[in-house]
């Protein structure tokens, strides 16, 4: 069987056929009009060209709906390809794309934690790692992460892993939730200890002392007790 000499689809020669014109738009397309007016800010140079020949060549796709933040996780982010939003991109000093220092982007930032998400990676580390995951798995993954139960770090070999928040604090911080709670809604509006069922202990007091009363009462003339009801 003859084996195959070719090198992988290299070429040092131009291409066959070339294109007599390049590219135009559809001056008509109200579309490509609001995507040519579209600008991008806080974009590291090698980012910014790159957006501009999407939308030269009419391969810019724009969002639809807010994006969520990588930095603050909130959704303000309304343009395309972007992972930061304008306000953490600028107090960073970072490309909102590529989250490598504008000035030189070939010089990436050091280790930045992001907070929120309780992650120990650069925040294009996470985007690609998600990026790989189905939209169901990237989901579930997420909403792990902001409830605290799943953490991303960064491993020696420059691999993402997941690993699970330790129970020891969570624990904790679930003691310290209920004895928040205990001493905030057990106490009435006039300073005093409220119990469980919401009354405060000196009526509850109070009431027990009428109970017993009565009590003591009832066994003393069951028939007059009795004779009242009746009637």
């Amino acid at each position: 069987m003859p084996v195959s000499t070719s090198k992988g689809g290299v070429h040092s020669r131009a291409p066959k056929h070339q294109n007599s014109f390049a590219f135009k738009h559809n001056k008509s397309s109200k579309k490509t009009t609001k995507i040519l007016a579209k600008t991008h800010s806080n974009l590291c140079k090698r980012c910014h060209d790159q957006v501009e020949w999407r939308k030269k060549y009419r391969k810019y796709k724009p969002l639809k709906q807010p994006k969520k933040c990588f930095g603050c996780q909130q959704k303000n982010i309304t343009r395309a390809y972007h992972i930061l939003c304008n306000s953490c991109a600028g107090g960073r000093n970072v490309c909102a794309k590529c989250t490598k220092n504008k000035e030189n982007p070939d010089n990436i930032q050091d280790d930045e934690n992001i907070d929120s998400m309780g992650a120990v990676a650069k925040v294009s580390d996470v985007e690609h790692y998600l990026g790989g995951l189905k939209e169901r798995e990237r989901r579930g993954i997420i909403r792990k992460i902001e409830k605290g139960v799943l953490r991303i770090r960064k491993t020696d070999d420059g691999k993402i892993e997941l690993f699970e928040a330790e129970p020891e604090e969570e624990e904790s911080e679930m003691e310290n939730e209920k004895e928040s709670d205990v001493d905030d809604n057990h106490v009435d509006e006039d300073g005093n200890r409220m119990d469980v069922k919401g009354s405060s202990l000196e009526s509850s007091e109070s009431l027990t002392e009428t109970n017993s009363y009565l009590a003591e009462s009832l066994a003393e003339s069951p028939k007059s007790a009795y004779s009242e009801k009746s009637t």
